[in-house]
């Protein structure tokens, strides 16, 4: 994990991992909920000042904020998801980033691979998430099915992204769902 790196090992070696992994979920949640450059600078400023991240004004109330949304939507992943062995399918709305959705169809229905998709005037954009021992690599099935549709995509084994026109959605979700399952 990232505190197995050069960098973080040394520095996290001397302290509570739990409570430095505590923080940082409180600031990944709270940065997830307010991307405002606003709110960016009150956190770094706060930060370079040596404020623990709980500590510093609006950090909890926003990581919640975040932690209810992502709740909202696991809670409406049963109903609008479709699972075809080991895929699950489901189309993000609003402002739900389609990678979050896709790490959460994983979480939520327990299967191996989510894909999750949104409009973008004339394409869709894919996010494909894989479970930590997937074998397939989605990023090169991402690739070459991204091409195939007229499209483009990749990514890394099990984070990928695929852009597709529109018309091709239907056939490139009924391939990726094949490859993937067998």
């Amino acid at each position: 994990m990232f505190e197995e790196g050069p960098l973080a090992d040394p520095i996290l070696g001397k302290m509570d991992r739990k409570f430095a992994q505590h923080e940082a979920q409180l600031l990944t949640h709270a940065l997830s909920s307010d991307q405002s450059i606003d709110f960016k600078r009150h956190v770094m400023d706060e930060l370079s000042k040596y404020n623990y991240p709980h500590r510093i004004e609006g950090v909890v109330e926003k990581a919640i904020q975040s932690l209810e949304e992502m709740t909202r939507i696991k809670e409406a992943i049963p109903d609008n998801a479709r699972v075809i062995g080991r895929v699950a399918l489901m189309e993000a709305s609003g402002d739900n980033s389609t990678g979050g959705l896709s790490n959460l169809l994983i979480d939520t229905l327990g299967v191996d691979v989510g894909i999750s998709y949104k409009a973008n005037e004339h394409y869709y954009n894919m996010s494909l998430r894989g479970e930590k021992d997937l074998k397939e690599h989605l990023g090169d099935i991402s690739k070459e099915l991204g091409v195939k549709y007229d499209g483009f995509g990749g990514g890394h084994q099990r984070a990928s992204g695929i852009k597709v026109p529109k018309e091709n959605l239907d056939a490139i979700l009924d391939e990726l769902v094949e490859r993937i399952n067998h």
